[in-house]
C-alpha cells in the first residue's frame, strides 16, 4: 500500500502545468522514472525477505510467510498495471478541468 502513496506523490508533484502540457504517457514515463526504481526495490526486498523467511523450520510461521510473499507479489503487480492506469484516467481528468468523479463531489462543485 505504501508502493500507492509513493507513485501518487511523485505524481503530484508533476504539477498541474506539467500535466496539461504533455501527453499521458510522458506523464506516466516521467512518474515511473521518479518513483519506479523505489517502489520495485521495497516490494523485491519483501518479496525476497518473505521468501526466505519461508523455509524457516517453524510450520505456522514458514505458512505465513509463504503468504506474505505472495501478497507482496500481487501487490506489487496491482500497482504496475492497475494503479498506473489509473493515474492515466486522472491526468487525462486534469486536462480536461473536469471535476473529480466521486458522488459526493456534487456538493462542492455546484455548476
Amino acid at each position: 500500500v505504501d508502493d500507492m502513496f509513493v507513485l501518487l506523490r511523485y505524481f503530484s508533484n508533476l504539477g498541474v502545468e506539467f500535466i496539461t502540457e504533455r501527453d499521458t504517457s510522458e506523464i506516466l514515463g516521467e512518474t515511473l522514472a521518479q518513483a519506479g526504481p523505489g517502489t520495485t526495490l521495497s516490494s523485491l526486498c519483501n518479496i525476497l525477505t518473505f521468501t526466505c523467511a519461508a523455509f524457516l523450520p517453524l510450520r505456522a510461521l514458514s505458512d505465513f510467510c509463504v503468504g506474505a510473499a505472495l501478497i507482496a507479489l500481487c501487490n506489487y503487480l496491482v500497482m504496475v498495471n492497475v494503479f498506473v492506469p489509473t493515474l492515466a484516467f486522472e491526468a487525462n481528468r486534469i486536462k480536461a478541468r473536469a471535476a473529480d468523479p466521486h458522488p459526493l463531489v456534487c456538493f462542492c462543485h455546484q455548476r
